[in-house]
C-alpha cells in the first residue's frame, strides 16, 4: 500500500452504524481517555476514524507507536486530525534493547496522560494494549484508581498477571473469534512471508512454540511442501501427528532446519548455553512480539546500533544466525501489516468492539470487586462481527455453524461472561 493511501475497512463502518443506530445508553465520551501503544498503520487510522465518529473528542485520544510498525504518514493524519501522538524515537537501536527504548517512550507517553487526567475530569480510561507494554509500565497512581480497562490483544499481556491492580481487564486475546479466525490468516501471511525468503521449497522449517499462530503455521507450511519439525516445552501436538517432526529440544531443532520460526512470546535462548556448537547458519524468523523471541541471541551482537528493521548477523562460536527483520515480528514490513484489508478489518472491528464494550458495560470487577479476572470479549458482539465480516468477504462458511451459538463462543473465549443487556440489544438479533 502506498505511502498516503487510506485502506478501506467496511467491516468497522457496519460495526458502528449498528451501534450508533440501536445504543440507547447515554456514554460520557468527554470523561473518557482512549490511550493506545500500538502499531500506527494504515487499519489503525481507520480505527481512530471509527472512534472519532463515534464522538470521542480527538483531544482524549492519546496514542504510542512501535519502532518497527509505525507510518510517517499516518501519524501525520492522526496529528491533522488533533490526536495527541508520540511515535517512537528514529534513532539507531541496539540489537536485543528494544525493550529498554520503548519503556522509555511509554514513560512519556504514561505521564502526558497523567497530566490529562490532573487537567480535565476523567472518569474512565481505555487501555489498548498490544504486546502488554502499556501495562507493564503504567504508574501506580494510574493502576489503583480502578477507572482504568485494560483491552488486552495479545497473550503477552496476560501473562503479566494483575500484581493487586484495580483493574478490568478484557481479554481480546483469547476470544473465540481472534482465535479462531485470525491466526489461520495471519498465519498464512507469516508463511507466505517465510517461505519467500527460504531458500528453496522443499527447505525444512522448524518452529518454536505451537499456541495458535504456530500450530496455525505448522499446516501452512505442509500445505506449501515445506517439511516441518517443532518443539514445544508445553505441548504437545495432535494435528497431524505423522507429518510433523516433534523434536526432544530446541538444540536439536537449530540443528535439524536452516529455518527457525519462533511462536513463543518468550526469550526462546534466554537459558540455551550450546548456543555456538551448532555449527551451520541458522536463519531466525519471529512471529511473535516485539524483539522478544531471540533477545538473548540479539544481544550476543555486535554493540553497533543499526536501523531498526535490519536483518542481523550474530557469529556465536562456530554458528552464525542470521536474524531477519531485527528480530522484529515478520507480518509489519515497517510501514504496512502484510494481512490483506480483507483480513486485518477482523483484527480492527475486534479491537473497536472490546472499546464499545468497555463503554457500555460494566465488567466483572464492578459487580465483585474480583480485579484478578479477566473478561470476556461479549458473545453477541462477537457473532455479529463474524457474521458481518462473512457477508463482506462473501464467505459465508465463515460464519456459519459454531459461531451462530451464543453458548459455544462464551465456551471458547477466555475468561469471566459477563451478561451486558446494552450489548445485546445492540447485536443480540
Amino acid at each position: 500500500m502506498a505511502l498516503g493511501e487510506c485502506v478501506s475497512l467496511p467491516l468497522l463502518d457496519a460495526l458502528m452504524d449498528r451501534f450508533q443506530r440501536k445504543h440507547s445508553s447515554k456514554i460520557q465520551l468527554n470523561s473518557t481517555l482512549i490511550v493506545g501503544n500500538q502499531h500506527l498503520l494504515p487499519s489503525s487510522r481507520s480505527l481512530v476514524q471509527s472512534l472519532l465518529s463515534l464522538g470521542i473528542p480527538p483531544a482524549n485520544i492519546v496514542l504510542t507507536g512501535k519502532v518497527y510498525s509505525c507510518r510517517p504518514d499516518v501519524v501525520a493524519w492522526l496529528r491533522r486530525n488533533k490526536v495527541h501522538v508520540m511515535s517512537p524515537s528514529g534513532e539507531l537501536l541496539l540489537p536485543g534493547f528494544l525493550a529498554e527504548r520503548h519503556q522509555s517512550d511509554l514513560g512519556l507517553f504514561w505521564h502526558h496522560i497523567e497530566m490529562a487526567v490532573r487537567s480535565k475530569k476523567v472518569n474512565r480510561i481505555i487501555l489498548l494494549d498490544d504486546g502488554g507494554y502499556g501495562l507493564l509500565t503504567m504508574p501506580t497512581a494510574l493502576c489503583t484508581t480502578g477507572i482504568v480497562t485494560v483491552v488486552e490483544q495479545t497473550m503477552s499481556g496476560l501473562r503479566l498477571g494483575d500484581n493487586g491492580a484495580r483493574l478490568r481487564r478484557l481479554n481480546l486475546a483469547a476470544s473465540a473469534a481472534k482465535v479462531t479466525l485470525e491466526s489461520p490468516f495471519i498465519a498464512e501471511a507469516i508463511a507466505r512471508s517465510v517461505s519467500t525468503k527460504a531458500l528453496g521449497l522443499r527447505t525444512q522449517i522448524g518452529i518454536v512454540g505451537l499456541g495458535n499462530v504456530g500450530s496455525s503455521l505448522g499446516r501452512c507450511f505442509e500445505s506449501m511442501v515445506h517439511p516441518v519439525c517443532f518443539f514445544d516445552k508445553k505441548r504437545d501436538y495432535s494435528p497431524m501427528k505423522g507429518k510433523i517432526n516433534r523434536l526432544g529440544s530446541l538444540k536439536e531443532l537449530c540443528e535439524t532446519c536452516s529455518v527457525v520460526v519462533g511462536c513463543t512470546g518468550e526469550d526462546i535462548f534466554s537459558d540455551a548455553e550450546w548456543l555456538g556448537s551448532i555449527g551451520k547458519e541458522v536463519t531466525l524468523i519471529s512471529a511473535s512480539s516485539q524483539d522478544i523471541e531471540f533477545r538473548t541471541l540479539l544481544k550476543k551482537a555486535p554493540r553497533v546500533s543499526v536501523q531498526p528493521g535490519a536483518d542481523i548477523t550474530v557469529s556465536v562460536g562456530n554458528t552464525v544466525y542470521r536474524v531477519l527483520f531485527s528480530g522484529f515480528p515478520i507480518n509489519f514490513s515497517g510501514s504496512s501489516e502484510i494481512e490483506q484489508p480483507r483480513d486485518i478489518q477482523l483484527t480492527r472491528a475486534l479491537l473497536l468492539g472490546s472499546v464499545l464494550q468497555a463503554l457500555s458495560c460494566d465488567g466483572p470487577a464492578s459487580s465483585r470487586g474480583d480485579w484478578s479476572t479477566a473478561e470476556q470479549l461479549n458473545d453477541a458482539l462477537q457473532r455479529f462481527v463474524v457474521r458481518t465480516w462473512s457477508d463482506l468477504t462473501g464467505e459465508p462458511n465463515i460464519g456459519k455453524g459454531d459461531f451462530e451459538s451464543l453458548q459455544w463462543i462464551k465456551e471458547n473465549s477466555c475468561g469471566v461472561a459477563v451478561h451486558c443487556e446494552e450489548l445485546f440489544t445492540v447485536f443480540g438479533a
